[in-house]
């Protein structure tokens, strides 16, 4: 083993199975980094030069993660599919199998893609293809569905299918409207 320290202080060791320590004395892999409490592990380049990590094996590269100096963008790679699994862009935007077109968005597979973001300066999710060119239909899937509006809870679709505005029990005397799920409609003032 070559063991390298500060003075008498040995800070890492370079064994003799391969395996490089740094922080540590008895590195467990090729590369063992121990940057002890409150430390740090800090892999630093020139700017605009790319910084690629990746899992290989069998001699193939099988996913990498890399920092793309030009545009700014941290990138999950899937050599084996491949495919870009995900992307953190230079504006703060995250992608799920798609470039980021807003702060989060979602390629689900196929043609169906959800993008949630802004309209102007609302917030907004957008269910769309997989071009972002034409609209999709938007599914939610829940026991009760509540919309709220103000922190408050304006309308509720009940696991009876009713509809309820202003008001969150169906068949009870309070203000609101109901719409049940065999075509009555109730107002109650």
């Amino acid at each position: 083993p070559l063991a390298f320290g500060q003075g008498t202080t040995e800070v890492g060791r370079f064994d003799s199975s391969g395996n490089l320590g740094l922080g540590t004395t008895s590195p467990q892999n090729n590369l063992h980094v121990n940057a002890g409490t409150g430390g740090g592990v800090t892999l630093e380049a020139n700017a605009n030069v790319d910084i690629d990590f990746r899992y290989r094996s069998g001699g193939v590269n099988k996913y990498n993660v890399a920092y793309d100096a030009s545009a700014g963008s941290l990138i999950w790679y899937d050599n084996t599919a491949n495919a870009t699994r995900m992307t953190l862009d230079s504006s703060g935007n995250f992608g799920i199998g798609t470039t980021p077109a807003a702060k989060l968005d979602v390629l689900a597979g196929g043609d169906q893609r959800i993008i949630f973001g802004t309209l102007g300066t609302d917030p907004f999710i957008n269910a769309v293809n997989a071009a972002n060119s034409s609209y999709k239909m938007l599914q939610l899937n829940g026991s009760v569905m509540r919309l709220m509006t103000g922190g408050s809870e304006a309308a509720r679709i009940d696991a009876s299918q009713n509809l309820m505005v202003g008001k969150t029990t169906a068949g009870v005397s309070t203000t609101g409207v109901e719409l049940r799920n065999y075509g009555q409609i109730l107002a109650t003032r």
